[in-house]
Parts: structure tokens; C-alpha cells; sequence
């Protein structure tokens, strides 16, 4: 099941475990449809990548729930190209290349959470408020077939939808 795209890239998952894909033309998928996808693997990476792909929908089915990250388990390359859920404070707002990026911290990790051009931030989402965002994990560096962890990661928000505002900012700053 297809759970979004991103420069070129599409993720989709089982259920429990997370693949990305390549295809050799551009793609209409939104997340949710459920695809079948041919490729050439590609092993090296966080997760298992089909390149020159040729995938096409076969259905559409709600999104599985998503997996819940806490300050512990924030950098498991076993997330990668699944959906999670993360809780974290709001340091920073930014535009890159026309597409939203918020700027997170759990415990002592920070991290970025990018959603589509398309989408437009709510008045409400302020620097300093507590946010529960729901998306999907891209692990940054390592590599699984020699073992190496990963560095970071990155949250691909799919619609302001996703993002819950679970406290403002103190009026004291």
C-alpha cells in the first residue's frame, strides 16, 4: 500500500514493513492505493529500493495505523518507508523550495518534518506549541546490509490533516 511520494521516491509498506520505489515515468498515486510494483532491488540504504519501477493501482484501502515513536526509539532503520506517529515541540517554521518544513524535538533528537507544496500551514501551529505529527519515517544514511545505524531522519507529512496541535505556546517567552 502506497504511503506517499517524494522527489521521485514513492514508500509503501505490508503492514509491517516499509519499501521504496523508483518508477521509470511519473506516477498519480495518492496515499492509500494499494499498487503492485516490478523493479530492479537495489539493497544498499535504509530500506529495500526497486528501481525502474513499473508499478500500477490495483485498489484503494485506508491507510494502516501508524506506529508510535517515542523519545527511545526515535533512529530504528526497521521504520523506514512506514507510518509512524511522533510527538514533539515546534522550534522552528520554514518554507524550502516553496514546501513547509517544521522543525521538531523529542527528548534531546531534533528532526524534519516536510509536507507538499500544496499545503498551507494553520495560524495556529506557533513556534513553541506541542505537536503530534502522523507520516511517513524516511531514515537518513546507514546502510541494513552491512549493519550500519542510521543518522537521522525525516517525517513526510502528507496533508495538514496530520498534524494535531496538542498545546500552544506559553503566553511567557
Amino acid at each position: 500500500q502506497l504511503l506517499g511520494t517524494r522527489d521521485g521516491q514513492c514508500f509503501m509498506t505490508d503492514g509491517t514493513n516499509g519499501l521504496r520505489f523508483q518508477t521509470q515515468t511519473a506516477t498519480n498515486f495518492r496515499p492509500g492505493d494499494v499498487v503492485e510494483v516490478v523493479g530492479f532491488p537495489k539493497l544498499e540504504g535504509s530500506s529495500p529500493l526497486l528501481r525502474e519501477a513499473v508499478a500500477r493501482k490495483i485498489a484503494q484501502a485506508r491507510l494502516p495505523p501508524p506506529r508510535t515513536l517515542g523519545p527511545d526509539n526515535l533512529l530504528d532503520a526497521g521504520y523506514d518507508a512506514t507510518l509512524v506517529r511522533v510527538d514533539g515541540l515546534l522550534i522552528n517554521l520554514r518554507t524550502e523550495g516553496g514546501e513547509p518544513v517544521l522543525e521538531l524535538q523529542t527528548g534531546l533528537r531534533t528532526f524534519v518534518a516536510r509536507l507538499g507544496k500544496n499545503e498551507n500551514l494553520s495560524e495556529s501551529l506557533r513556534v513553541g506549541s506541542r505537536i503530534r505529527l502522523t507520516g511517513v519515517y524516511l531514515a537518513q544514511g546507514g546502510n541494513r546490509a552491512l549493519g550500519q545505524a542510521i543518522d537521522s531522519f525525516e517525517l513526510l507529512v502528507n496533508s495538514t490533516a496530520d498534524i494535531n496541535v496538542l498545546a500552544q505556546p506559553p503566553w511567557l517567552t
